[in-house]
């Protein structure tokens, strides 16, 4: 099982230094559903709300979050956070 802290390095990895000191993990998911997000099961993955830097394109819907499995390390989802 990873820590909190691995997530985190995990999603750094994936995303870039930029967004060091920007996120966080935590066990919930925003104003949603876990289905939409391929996640049978909640208490199994971190869920990292991903900003969105000033120098990004401008996107659709209220934000991105990436879940990342407790089990694995691996990145189940990375998209949406449903809010469209």
């Amino acid at each position: 099982m990873i820590s909190k802290q691995e997530a985190l390095n995990i999603a750094l990895n994936y995303l870039g230094e930029s967004y060091k000191g920007m996120i966080e993990a935590t066990d919930t998911l925003p104003r949603t559903s876990a289905a939409i997000y391929n996640v049978d099961n909640l208490k199994d993955c971190w869920v990292i709300q991903v900003p969105k830097l000033s120098h990004e394109p401008q996107t659709i819907g209220m934000g991105r979050i990436i879940c990342i499995s407790m089990k694995t390390g691996k990145i189940i989802y990375d998209g949406s956070d449903g809010g469209e």
